[in-house]
């Protein structure tokens, strides 16, 4: 049996598991929709127990594990759940099959009230992290480093595969030369894939070390942060590879910038300043000429450097409002930006980026995005 098929039936009941978690924070345990929800995961859980006597879900350096292999899939649906495991510092969570009503609520309340300590554990069991460190999950490769390095845990440098083809797509840019859309596609898909379960994205933040790197790594950066902060404001899943597309994509411009402006070891001015401004409108016009260019992923090369009030450029008038990609990814620039070391300024430090973002928040920034999004990097800290 291949590992997919493994772990296909335990990805259905671990996603109903978060419905029932949902529901009964929403609703109370006797609603309709929350004795639905648990009827379903009582029926999914019975239907495995021909072939097994219990189900448990792992949950080590950020990941969700089922089957004893990662399932990232399920990440992005289980911020609650993986809060709570991260604040009780849980490992795992055993099932013995087949279940009952009374296991399903016993649960509930085990992993949702204050006292859950004091909660009788009715055919589930739970171990700690020390707890399955000391058992059988020791001997599992999750410990391993080659697991680590396989699913992107560790630091990424500007050497990491996703770095040299992003390159490679703004390479081609800047020969003039046409993107390979469905090429540029999958790698944002391989992107979403790498990075969407990441619960710190600042750890995967890459240095800049040379100032010809600037543009494609910090692209990348920033389709990390914007990925994180969509993740958090409930972007569907199937609009999520429209959105980091967008964000690899915005910066397009920057390629028919001349070295001299884009790596000017000062502030621009005059007309300096104004070819660089032009790369928003440039990069919004080299990807028109594709065909098959997803027309927000345009937009957002435009509108990037709109500011939410009305201001920014270029000028489309102070009643203009940038569409939400573009909103995501201008909190996400100007929070890499102010990070980075510049030709003109040094990076600063963390807490002055946020107060400034503070700052801009109802000005440069959507205030709702903004407050989101430092709550995220004061959450990751």
């Amino acid at each position: 049996m291949t590992i997919k098929q493994k772990q296909t039936p335990l990805i259905t009941i671990f996603k109903q598991l978060i419905v029932v978690q949902n529901n009964y924070r929403i609703y109370s345990e006797d609603h309709n929709e929350t004795q639905k929800s648990i009827v379903l995961l009582i029926d999914l859980l019975n239907d495995l127990a021909k072939i097994q006597d219990e189900v448990d879900f792992t949950y080590i350096s950020d990941q969700w594990l089922l089957a004893g292999y990662p399932a990232q899939e399920v990440n992005m649906y289980a911020k609650n759940l993986a809060d709570a495991f991260s604040q009780r510092n849980f490992a795992r969570l055993r099932i013995f099959l087949p279940t009952n009503e009374d296991c399903i609520a016993s649960l509930n309340m085990f992993l949702n009230e204050k006292e859950y300590e004091q909660v009788e554990k009715i055919g589930f069991e739970i171990a700690t992290v020390s707890q399955a460190k000391n058992e059988d999950l020791e001997k599992n490769y999750i410990f391993n480093n080659e697991f680590k390095k396989s699913y992107n845990l560790e630091q990424i440098s500007v050497d990491h595969q996703v770095y040299k083809d992003v390159k490679k797509i703004y390479d081609e840019g800047s020969n003039n030369k046409k993107i390979n859309v469905a090429a540029a596609k999958e790698i944002s898909k391989s992107f979403v894939d790498a990075f969407s379960q990441a619960r710190n994205p600042l750890k995967y933040l890459a240095e800049v070390k040379f100032e010809d790197e600037y543009t494609y790594v910090h692209t990348i950066n920033v389709s990390l942060l914007t990925m994180a902060l969509a993740i958090a404001c409930c972007v569907p899943k199937n609009l999520l590879n429209d959105v980091i597309f967008s964000a690899l994509m915005h910066d397009v411009g920057k390629l028919m910038i001349p070295n001299e402006i884009l790596n000017y070891p000062g502030r621009l001015t005059g007309n300096d300043m104004l070819i660089m401004q032009s790369h928003a409108l440039l990069g919004a016009q080299y990807l028109a000429k594709h065909n098959d260019m997803p027309k927000v992923t345009i937009i957002a090369a435009l509108e990037h450097h709109l500011d939410f009030n009305g201001g920014g450029y270029p000028d489309l008038g102070i009643s203009y409002r940038p569409h939400i990609i573009s909103q995501l990814i201008s909190v996400a620039d100007i929070y890499d930006a102010l990070r980075s070391n510049r030709p003109y300024r040094k990076s600063m430090p963390n807490a002055k980026v946020l107060s400034i973002m503070q700052e801009e928040s109802g000005k440069k920034l959507n205030p709702a995005l903004t407050e989101t999004f430092i709550n995220l990097v004061n959450q990751w800290q």
